[in-house]
């Protein structure tokens, strides 16, 4: 019985390693200082893992921004062809960032499988050959060199790979028919490099699968021939059902399953249909949360197991890479002063410590006894912290169906709106500051600006500092996409409304006859997707208290005067289940509780929903539900503005859009021609009237004069199709 990390957090203790990539970034690292800076951490968390009682240690886990990206760039899955060799760092570089010189767009990013860590989605078109460039790979295999630890490689396998690439005109079948030589000659070298084990990492083994599809997945992996590493899959955040019988028969020598995620996976184990002569990884602890494991409960499960299959062949795991969790809660002086909350949190090293003590009892050298006791003296502690705050209990008790409904249907209060506002057709606004303040896009000619310049996971600081419910951590840092990091705050308690001082109450945000202004409001669902959130009761009921004080904080903009309020929902796709069958209940409590927290506004208040890079396809038949005057959604290029514009033919929708017209983009700047032909079609889908003119959510701006300049050509385009609808050319 062995203990088989799937992954491991990419930040550092210290976190020096993102700081380093955003100095690369900028041009203030070079790329060896940056390779020794990464080899260094590479030998610290290796080290780490093995003292913590990690048996077999995840090689190729590591990356500068992305593990899909390198995946993308080890197949050359790219949206053009790149130089490789020595420039393979620089090259991805122009890959996420956009290079006007190369002429290299900026790749799409995406929700890897619903979780809150974004990735960079690879492409094919069949024009550029797929090949193998192994320079990142090697290099992580030779940082490893001469180490006495047993490591694994970590692959993103082959049918999860060309799920998430985009084929533009291509199938799916198709590019697995490519990358299948490509995987077997990979293997052949990693066994003559001396790797025993491979680990090929499936989560798309959980969406819903086809029967052909089925049949293809089967027949990559039955053409994996020759001398080869024994290989294990692994699946993630869901169970692989109804296809399980069949993956398990697959010619690997291995399979893990995220036993938290898909719990129903235990019951047919007990079936008896595991093959015996196989290794099961059972993925026990939870990787994307951070209340601790009842280990004694996880024993009991165990030993139960054992009269299923032989002890020796389990491996003892995560549930998912640990790379959504912070290092370690040892730093956090904060959280250790509050008594109950420290004993009860696992961060990933403390993940790794929950396995090792299960080994350690099922192993007879610890009791389970004590360890039970010990877990009821912790849990006992934290019990006065989850207490229940009677005026949220009671809010909730009070809902009725006129909290989830505007006072009058849009067609009303939008002529209610248009009157009180008295905005331009192709109104212009942006959904976050371009900029490091508020004035640069107050005087770029915006008719609508901005109330502050917050970012979502600033304005969720801020909300953690002044609602009860929430605490902070110092030090646990998450990497959320590319070398961007966030210290998710943890949900202890029942969320509850704190007002601002009396001070800021004070302040008007709008007068008539003023610029219009916007505020802004974290969506209840984001918040709580941005979190750790609590385990002590249903997810539903922690989105529900968000709700209604997201519900108190419109409310209170609209006292102080905002005419237009819009609700930032990044993550409203985030946590929504791969099966289609579970998607639509759970969508609808995302939207009743959605408006909840925004149909508490007047009818003259006019509420935007910032969708941002949420999935637009899942939504898509929600969306008209959502009862909001103007949605906005993000692109990254000119071809995705086309596919969600594409997604909302046929659909009847009342409101006004806000599309990114330029894309998120962070160097290069486009031309006049390309922002007027994004603008026009937008008008093939959505009506000059109901059309809102948007940048885009920036990713981050390079610079004052880059966000300067961009304005400038956005608003210049506008004012002439302005000119042209008017027949003023």
């Amino acid at each position: 019985m062995k203990i088989w990390n799937i992954g491991y957090p990419r930040v550092s203790q210290e976190n020096e390693w993102f700081p380093a990539v955003r100095a690369y970034e900028l041009g203030n690292c070079s790329e060896e200082s940056l390779l020794e800076i990464g080899k260094k951490i590479l030998s610290e968390r290796w080290k780490t893992q093995h003292e913590l009682g990690v048996d077999s240690i995840p090689l190729n886990d590591f990356s500068i921004w992305d593990p899909l990206l390198d995946t993308a760039w080890l197949f050359n899955l790219l949206p053009q062809a790149m130089g490789g060799g020595d420039q393979w760092i620089q090259s991805q570089l122009s890959l996420i960032r956009g290079s006007a010189e190369q002429n290299v767009r900026v790749m799409n990013r995406f929700s890897w499988f619903r979780t809150p860590y974004q990735s960079f989605q690879p492409e094919w078109d069949g024009k550029i050959s797929l090949r193998l460039n192994r320079e990142k790979i090697d290099w992580e295999i030779k940082c490893q060199k001469g180490l006495p630890y047993q490591f694994h490689i970590t692959l993103i396998g082959p049918w999860t790979l060309a799920y998430v690439t985009k084929t533009q005109g291509r199938t799916r079948a198709e590019l697995l028919k490519e990358l299948a030589p490509l995987y077997s000659e990979l293997l052949r070298d990693l066994k003559k490099k001396g790797f025993e084990w491979v680990q090929l990492e499936e989560p798309a083994f959980c969406v819903d699968l086809q029967k052909d599809e089925v049949k293809n997945i089967s027949s990559v992996y039955d053409g994996f021939k020759g001398p080869l590493p024994k290989i294990l899959i692994t699946t993630h955040y869901e169970s692989p059902d109804p296809w399980l019988t069949e993956f398990s028969q697959l010619p690997v020598q291995g399979f893990h399953y995220d036993l938290v995620s898909g719990p129903a996976v235990l019951s047919w184990i007990k079936t008896r249909s595991f093959p015996k002569d196989k290794l099961l990884g059972l993925g026990l602890v939870n990787g994307l949360n951070v209340w601790a494991s009842s280990v004694a409960s996880l024993y009991k499960q165990i030993e139960i197991l054992k009269g299923f299959h032989p002890a020796a062949k389990l491996l003892l795991s995560p549930s998912c890479s640990l790379a959504h969790l912070p290092l370690t809660k040892n730093n956090e002086t904060g959280l250790k002063a509050k008594v109950g909350v420290y004993d009860n949190l696992s961060f990933a090293n403390e993940r790794i410590e929950e396995l090792a003590l299960l080994k350690q009892m099922l192993l007879g050298n610890v009791s389970l006894s004590d360890v039970e006791k010990a877990e009821a003296a912790r849990r006992e502690k934290l019990i006065p912290l989850q207490k229940k705050v009677d005026s949220v209990r009671n809010q909730i008790n009070r809902l009725d169906l006129t909290f989830r409904k505007r006072g009058a249907s849009f067609a009303k209060r939008s002529k209610t709106q248009a009157k009180r506002l008295g905005l331009p057709r192709l109104p212009m606004t942006v959904c976050q500051d371009l900029s490091a303040g508020c004035c640069l896009v107050r005087d770029s000619g915006n008719d609508v600006v901005l109330t502050d310049s917050l970012n979502y996971e600033q304005r969720l600081t801020e909300y953690t500092k002044r609602w009860s419910g929430f605490m902070s951590t110092e030090g646990g840092w998450v990497q959320i996409s590319g070398s961007s990091c966030v210290r998710p705050p943890i949900i202890v308690s029942d969320i509850e409304w704190k007002d601002h001082s009396k001070e800021e109450r004070s302040k008007t945000m709008w007068t008539p006859g003023a610029p219009l202004v916007k505020a802004v409001a974290l969506g209840p669902v984001s918040i709580i997707n941005l979190s750790f959130i609590r385990s002590d009761i249903p997810r539903e009921q922690v989105v529900l208290q968000a709700a209604i004080a997201v519900r108190s904080e419109v409310k209170a903009l609209e006292t102080r005067g905002a005419p237009i309020i819009q609700i930032d929902e990044p993550g409203l796709t985030e946590s929504v289940p791969l099966k289609k069958q579970k998607i639509s209940v759970f969508l609808k409590h995302q939207m009743d509780n959605l408006k909840v927290a925004t149909c508490g506004v007047k009818d003259e208040t006019s509420l935007h929903l910032n969708l941002d890079n949420a999935e637009l396809p899942v939504l898509v038949d929600t969306l008209p539900k959502s009862d909001v005057d103007v949605l906005y959604f993000s692109t990254s290029s000119g071809s995705q503005l086309n596919e969600k514009l594409l997604l909302l033919k046929g659909i009847s929708f009342e409101c006004g859009f806000g599309p990114g017209i330029i894309g998120q983009r962070d160097e290069s700047i486009p031309a006049d021609r390309e922002i007027e032909i994004n603008i026009r079609k937008c008008f093939e889908v959505i009506p000059p009237d109901k059309l809102w003119i948007c940048a885009d959510v920036p990713i981050r701006v390079v610079s004052e004069e880059y966000a300067r300049t961009l304005m400038q050509k956005i608003v210049l385009a506008t004012l002439r199709i302005r000119r042209l609808l008017a027949g003023n050319a």
